[in-house]
C-alpha cells in the first residue's frame, strides 16, 4: 500500500511541471505588447503606381515594336513573293511573244502563198470580178474554172421591180432585195468567211483610214450575230449602248479582224485585254469598252464598267472602318473661339472630349477636343456663317476642332486619337517620326538659303518657286524661327555670304534669334504671302 501511494505524486508531479511553464508562457505573451504594422507614404505608394503605369508603358510599347516589325517581316515576305510571281509572268510574256512571232510568221507565209495562188483579193477585186462574171454569163459564156472544167450557167433570175404610187396605196410594203450571195469562189455560210479572215487580213485594209484606234464601233448585238458593226445609216444615242445590226459577210470579216487587229495592238505593248462583255478574267485582262469619240456610242458602259471596276478593287478603301485616318488641313484663328484647326476625317470616329495627338511647331502636341463644329449642308468650312455643334463625327466629313494649345499646330500632318496615356506616348512617337520623314525626303544642296514654312504644303509651294528661279536652298524648318535656325544658316557666312538668307514664311521670329541673326549677318526675309516673300528674295539676288 504504501508503495502504490508513494507511486502516485511521482507520475502526476511531471505534469504539473509541465503544464506550468505553458501557462506562465502565456502570461508572458499577453504582456508583450503587439508589432504596428508600417504604413507606406503617399510619395511611395505614388511611386509604385508610376512604375507599374511605366512598366504597363513599355511593355505596350515593346508589343507595338514587336507588332511593327512582324508586319514588316511579312511586308517583306510579300513583296518577294510578288517579286517571284513578276519574274514567273515576264517568262510566261516572253513565250507568248515568242509563240506570237511565230504564228505572225506563219500568217504571213499562208498570206504570201495565198496571193501569189490569187486567192488574196481586196473588196474592189472581188467587186470587179463579180461584175465580170454576172456580165459574161449573161451573154452564155461559159468560164472555166482553176481545173479547167467549164461552170455551168447561173440561172437567171429577173430583178424585182420598183413599186410605183399604186403599189403603195395598196398597202403593200416596200421589201429590200435580196442580199447578194457574193462570187462563186467565196465561202457559202458565214461562220467560214468569218475563218478566213487571217487570209484577208492585210488587203482588207487598203485603201480605208486608220481610224479604228479613235473609235471601234463594235458590240454585242444578238445571239445569232456576236461580231458584227454598227451600220452606216443608223442613227447616234449618245445615252445609250452601241446599236448594231447584222449586215453582210465583208463588213463582218472586217470587224472581226479589226476587234482582232486592235486586241494584237496591245499585246505588243504587253497588255492583255478582252471586250468586257467576254472577259471572263478581269485578273488578268483588261476590260475593253467599244465608244465613239463623235456621236458618243458607248460611253453608258464604259461609266457601268469603271463603277464595277472600282466597286470590286476598291472595295476596303471604300468601306467604313472604325480606325482613325484623320489630317489636319488647315490652322486658322476665329473671332470668339480661337486658334481651330480644319480636319477631314476619313474614318473612324471622334468625339467630343477625345484626346487628340498632332504635329506641332516645338514637337508633338497633345490636347482634349472642346467642341466639333461643322458647316451647314452644302457649305464650305471656309465660307463664314453658322455652324452646328456635334457630339460626333465619322470618316468621310469635315469637322473645325477647337481645343487648347492649337496655336503651334501644323498642317499637313496626320492626327491621331488617344484612349490612355500609353496611346498618347506611341502617337507622339509616330508624329515625331511623321514629321522628320518628310523633312528628310525633301533633298537639299550644300549651298543655299534656309526656308522656314508654317506648314508642310507651303513649304513645298514655296521651294518649287524657288527651284524654277535656279535658287539653292541648303536647309528647311517648319514653325518658328529659333537660334537653332540662325545658327544653321550662319553656315553660309563662311562658304558663300550670298546665301547666309533665311525664308520664313508666315511663322513669327523669335526675338533672340533676330539678335543673333544681327550678330552674325544672317539677312531674314519674313512675309504672310508668298509672293511678297518671292518679290523680295528676286531684289535681293
Amino acid at each position: 500500500m504504501t508503495d502504490v501511494a508513494a507511486s502516485v505524486p511521482e507520475t502526476e508531479a511531471p505534469q504539473v511541471a509541465a503544464e506550468g511553464p505553458s501557462k506562465a508562457a502565456k502570461k508572458k505573451d499577453k504582456k508583450k505588447p503587439a508589432k504596428k504594422e508600417v504604413k507606406p507614404t503617399k510619395d511611395e505608394v505614388k511611386e509604385k503606381k508610376v512604375s507599374k503605369q511605366l512598366a504597363r508603358i513599355k511593355e505596350e510599347v515593346a508589343r507595338r515594336r514587336e507588332e511593327e516589325e512582324r508586319l514588316k517581316r511579312e511586308e517583306e515576305e510579300r513583296e518577294r513573293l510578288l517579286e517571284e510571281e513578276r519574274k514567273r509572268q515576264e517568262e510566261i510574256a516572253a513565250k507568248e511573244r515568242e509563240q506570237r512571232e511565230r504564228r505572225k510568221q506563219k500568217e504571213k507565209e499562208k498570206r504570201q502563198r495565198l496571193k501569189e495562188e490569187g486567192k488574196l483579193l481586196s473588196d474592189k477585186q472581188k467587186e470587179d470580178r463579180r461584175k465580170v462574171l454576172e456580165l459574161l454569163q449573161s451573154r452564155g459564156i461559159e468560164i472555166p474554172d482553176e481545173k479547167g472544167e467549164p461552170v455551168a450557167k447561173k440561172p437567171q433570175y429577173t430583178k424585182l421591180k420598183k413599186r410605183g404610187p399604186q403599189n403603195k396605196q395598196s398597202g403593200e410594203d416596200n421589201q429590200p432585195p435580196p442580199p447578194d450571195l457574193g462570187s462563186p469562189n467565196e465561202p457559202k455560210d458565214e461562220g467560214e468567211a468569218l475563218l478566213n479572215w487571217e487570209a484577208m487580213a492585210d488587203e482588207l485594209l487598203e485603201g480605208n483610214e486608220r481610224d479604228w484606234s479613235e473609235s471601234e464601233s463594235t458590240s454585242r448585238a444578238t445571239e445569232a450575230a456576236q461580231s458584227t458593226h454598227r451600220p452606216e445609216n443608223s442613227e447616234a444615242f449618245s445615252h445609250s449602248d452601241v446599236i448594231l445590226t447584222e449586215e453582210d459577210k465583208e463588213r463582218l470579216i472586217e470587224a472581226a479582224r479589226k476587234r482582232i487587229q486592235v486586241v494584237q495592238d496591245f499585246a505588243l505593248m504587253e497588255l492583255n485585254v478582252e471586250l468586257f462583255y467576254r472577259n471572263t478574267n478581269p485578273d488578268e485582262y483588261i476590260n475593253m469598252v467599244p465608244t465613239s469619240a463623235h456621236s458618243g456610242d458607248g460611253m453608258g458602259d464604259l461609266l457601268a464598267n469603271l463603277c464595277l471596276h472600282l466597286q470590286n478593287r476598291l472595295s476596303k478603301r471604300l468601306a467604313f472602318s472604325e480606325e482613325l485616318n484623320a489630317s489636319v488641313m488647315e490652322v486658322k484663328e476665329l473671332h470668339g473661339l480661337g486658334t481651330t484647326i480644319d480636319v477631314i476625317v476619313v474614318n473612324g470616329r471622334i468625339r467630343e472630349g477625345d484626346t487628340i495627338v498632332l504635329a506641332g511647331q516645338e514637337g508633338p502636341l497633345a490636347t482634349q477636343v472642346r467642341g466639333l463644329l461643322q458647316p451647314a449642308p452644302m457649305a464650305e468650312l471656309r465660307v463664314k456663317g453658322s455652324y452646328q455643334h456635334l457630339k460626333e463625327i465619322q470618316g468621310a466629313q469635315g469637322v473645325k476642332l477647337i481645343a487648347k494649345d492649337l496655336e503651334k499646330a501644323l498642317a499637313g500632318l496626320p492626327l491621331y486619337v488617344a484612349s490612355d496615356l500609353g496611346e498618347e506616348l506611341y502617337f507622339k512617337e509616330e508624329v515625331s517620326r511623321g514629321l522628320k520623314a518628310a523633312l528628310k525626303a525633301i533633298a537639299v544642296s550644300p549651298l543655299g538659303v534656309y526656308v522656314v514654312a508654317s506648314t508642310l504644303g507651303s513649304l513645298e509651294s514655296l521651294l518649287v518657286y524657288l527651284k524654277s528661279v535656279d535658287i539653292p536652298y541648303s536647309g528647311i524648318n517648319i514653325g518658328t524661327v529659333h537660334k537653332k535656325d540662325v545658327m544653321k544658316a550662319s553656315v553660309m557666312v563662311e562658304r558663300e555670304q550670298k546665301w547666309a538668307v533665311i525664308l520664313a514664311f508666315d511663322v513669327r521670329v523669335d526675338r533672340d534669334a533676330q539678335r543673333l541673326a544681327a550678330e552674325l549677318g544672317v539677312r531674314i526675309f519674313t512675309s504672310d504671302i508668298i509672293y511678297r516673300l518671292q518679290t523680295q528674295m528676286e531684289e535681293y539676288v
